[in-house]
């Protein structure tokens, strides 16, 4: 998630002409993907309205909870 730093497009991470597979199987993994992201505390997504572009963006505190779930200072 390093490398999504700021809002970026759900599509463009999807690497659609690199999978010999249905583009809406993996546009459907993608998503799945970046919801358990956002399930962990790793990543956030938002859409601005129906049938509109999704953004993902990596967690700035996710490593911070982490640690503090984990014990460390």
């Amino acid at each position: 998630l390093g490398s999504i730093p700021e809002w970026t497009p759900l599509a463009a991470l999807a690497p659609l002409r690199e999978i010999d597979a249905p583009a809406a199987s993996v546009a459907a993994s993608a998503f799945n993907a970046a919801l358990e992201f956002a399930k962990n505390g790793a990543m956030e997504i938002r859409q601005t309205a129906h049938f509109e572009p999704i953004y993902v963006r990596r967690r700035e505190r996710a490593n911070e909870d982490k640690g503090a779930r984990d014990g460390a200072e």
